[in-house]
């Protein structure tokens, strides 16, 4: 319990477990424009993420990824994979979404000063379990439910963000550094 609460307290944790959740749900006000400003709005949310980190001492180089991004999101997104005809699957997208992340992750040897291994093996695999939380989800979702992926339904606009704070709450957890606290 002692460990959860330290998390919660967190600003790192903090922004890991929310900030990506309302970059989806601050896009929606996009309407239609919302494909092009959710890369963005991701980007910048890493950024503010960074600036808590404690071995970040150049936040800003993360501003380099937004073009991996953004291609990646409009190239192989779920709303992309959503649309297309004959309709694609959905979790092609958020896998394709978290290896593009991946990769930006690597501007992490760009970005920090010290205890270089663990910083970036903290960041990548605190990613790769999100996006694992996110992939088995939406995988086991679809399967229970033929109807669970349709287009016209509520749940693509509901399940993301709740989606997200779940995967980002558990691999928050591997992010901050409970040793130095």
């Amino acid at each position: 319990m002692n460990l959860l609460y330290f998390a919660l307290r967190h600003p790192l944790y903090q922004r890991w477990m929310l900030l990506p959740s309302l970059a989806f749900i601050l896009s929606w006000v996009a309407g239609p424009l919302s494909i092009f400003l959710f890369p963005l709005l991701l980007t910048i949310v890493y950024y503010y993420t960074l600036k808590k980190h404690p071995v970040v001492i150049r936040p800003w180089i993360w501003f380099l990824t937004a073009p991996i991004t953004s291609y990646i999101w409009f190239r192989w997104g779920p709303i992309e994979q959503l649309f297309s005809e004959p309709h694609g699957r959905v979790e092609y997208g958020i896998a394709a979404h978290y290896a593009g992340q991946l990769l930006c992750s690597t501007c992490l040897l760009l970005m920090i000063s010290d205890e270089l291994q663990n910083a970036v093996l903290r960041w990548m695999g605190s990613m790769l379990i999100s996006g694992a939380v996110c992939l088995g989800f939406y995988v086991s979702m679809a399967n229970l439910s033929a109807h669970f992926l349709e287009t016209g339904s509520l749940t693509l606009f509901i399940t993301p963000p709740l989606v997200g704070l779940i995967a980002n709450g558990i691999s928050g957890l591997l992010l901050i550094d409970y040793e130095h606290r």
